[in-house]
């Protein structure tokens, strides 16, 4: 189960780990396969990435992450960190 944090603003975000289900380099986009969420991908957008230089991650690494329902548009992941 996920752990529940929520920021400053009141927002509810939820603590996860989870696989890079996919990513396309060119537009930055890509998906999360999370146990939390089975369902469910959970949308990343580069931007997001907590790593040196390049912000790249391929399919198959290992992340943990903080994700929250997004506006009405699914879930979306925030603070991306890969696991060694």
């Amino acid at each position: 189960m996920a752990k529940e944090l929520i920021n400053s603003k009141g927002e509810v975000f939820y603590q996860a780990s989870g696989t890079v289900k996919s990513y396309n380099e060119q537009t930055g986009y890509g998906f999360i396969f999370s146990i939390e969420e089975p369902d469910r991908d959970i949308y990343f957008h580069y931007s997001q990435l907590l790593v040196e230089g390049k912000k790249v991650v391929a399919v198959g690494d290992e992340v943990e992450f903080l994700y929250k329902e997004h506006e009405g548009k699914g879930l979306r992941a925030f603070s991306i960190k890969k696991v060694s």
